[in-house]
Parts: C-alpha cells; structure tokens; sequence
C-alpha cells in the first residue's frame, strides 16, 4: 500500500474516532467495522475487495440511524461512494488498487480513460458523477459546520469526505 493510501487510510480512521463521539456503542462498532471493511478491500486483493465492498454496503442502512439526519446521510453516503470507488479502481488496476503505481479515477487532466468494455466505462463514469456529488454534498456540511460554529460537524464530515474523495483522485 502506498504512502499516500495510508494517508487517506488515516483520514478516514480520524473522521470515524470524530463520528463516535456521541453514539452509542452499536453505531461506534459499525462505524469502525466499516473502517476495518475498507481497510480490508484496499489490502485484500479481489476477495478482500469482494468482502469489504459488501460489507461496506450491507452497513448502509446503520449509518442511517441516527439524531443528526444530514450527518447519517453523509456516513451512508460515504459508505457507498466508498465502495464504488474501490471497485472501480479495480477495474482500472486489478488487485493493486492502492499500489503506488495505481491509476486513479480522476487526474487534473479529467477522468481516467482506458481501452475497456461500454459497462465498465459506464460504471467508472457513474461513479465519478457520483463522487462529484458526494464531494459537494460534504462541502455542503462542512460551510454549514463552519457558518453555525460546529466543529464537531467539520472534524467528522471534512477527513471522511476528503479519503473517500481522495482515494478517486490522482494528483500525480
């Protein structure tokens, strides 16, 4: 795995540590669970990829439960985006998705395109529109965050959104 995989690895465990401060002990283990998913399909190779990517989808309806109704639907949000990234990144790789020599979604240069088949391109580009949408949507909540002085909001949404953003984008 990679320096900077690592990197996004730890953003992601920092906006899980910020999202259990105020849950209860089931929504804390699913939210680590689904830390431990990701981490599972990044180093897993194609089961890893296969288990953590559905285990990643299966916690959707958890992260929906929750007191903070925009908050729950970034974490589910997060959560698919999350797995859709993964796979696709194995699309484009095989089972070096977070090798330093991975190609990204998405580069400065716009959005990754390759020799494949019309689904597979069709699903890469779905999921880059819906990352893209994922990446506003936590902007979004973080300016909210920000402009009604609630760093708890920022310190969960903003590492989250930036990994789950970040493991798509290449910025080689």
């Amino acid at each position: 795995m990679s320096a900077y995989h690592l990197c996004l690895l730890a953003l992601a465990a920092l906006g899980t540590w910020a999202c259990t401060g105020g849950a209860t002990r089931w929504q804390a283990g699913f939210a680590w669970l689904g830390l431990g998913a990701m981490l599972l399909a990044m180093i897993g190779g194609l089961p890893g990829l296969v288990l953590g990517a559905t285990v990643m989808v299966m916690l959707i309806p958890f992260a929906l439960r929750g007191p903070a109704p925009l908050l729950c639907l970034h974490r589910a949000a997060s959560h698919l985006c999350m797995a859709g990234v993964l796979v696709a990144l194995f699309l484009l790789n095989g089972g070096a998705i977070c090798a330093s020599t991975s190609i990204p979604l998405v580069t400065p240069d716009g959005m990754t395109s390759l020799p494949m088949p019309v689904l597979a391109e069709t699903y890469l580009l779905a999921i880059v529109l819906g990352l893209a949408a994922y990446a506003v949507y936590g902007l979004t909540l973080c300016l909210n965050g920000a402009l009604r002085n609630r760093p708890a909001v920022i310190a969960e949404v903003a590492p989250m959104t930036l990994a789950t953003v970040g493991m798509g984008v290449g910025f080689g």
